[in-house]
């Protein structure tokens, strides 16, 4: 099996997207947490398919990032890629880099849970 080096950036866009997705539902829980206070008691909502994207996004990111420096390693150690091996060294700092941040986000995450969960019409 050979791999096109142009297949790493679409890794690389779902390691940013695993990271970006549940801080934008974050940012705007906190936003909508803001909201209620002058407003009254949860009369602003977040969906509740925000939360369940949120809480399905922060429990596959480190599998993701894990599965991604696994991958890495078997690409150095195999030399599977169609050029011969040869991909810009950018890509594959970025791929390490956002793979290391995927795998350590879930812990913020879990910080602001209740926060996420709260908004989304869950009780405290």
């Amino acid at each position: 099996m050979t791999i096109k080096p142009n297949y790493l950036n679409g890794l690389l866009v779902a390691l940013i997207s695993v990271v970006l997705v549940p801080g934008v539902i974050v940012i705007a829980s906190l936003i909508l947490g803001m909201a209620n206070e002058s407003a009254g008691w949860l009369r602003y909502k977040l969906p509740e398919a925000f939360f369940w994207i949120f809480f399905s996004i922060g429990i596959a990111s480190p599998f993701l990032g894990i599965a991604t420096l696994v991958f890495l390693w078997i690409l150095r150690r195999r030399w599977l890629l169609v050029d011969g091996g040869k991909t810009d060294p950018k890509v594959k700092t970025a791929l390490i880099l956002a793979a290391v941040t995927a795998i350590v986000a879930p812990a913020a995450w879990t910080v602001l849970f209740n926060e996420v969960f709260f908004v989304a019409g869950g009780n405290r």
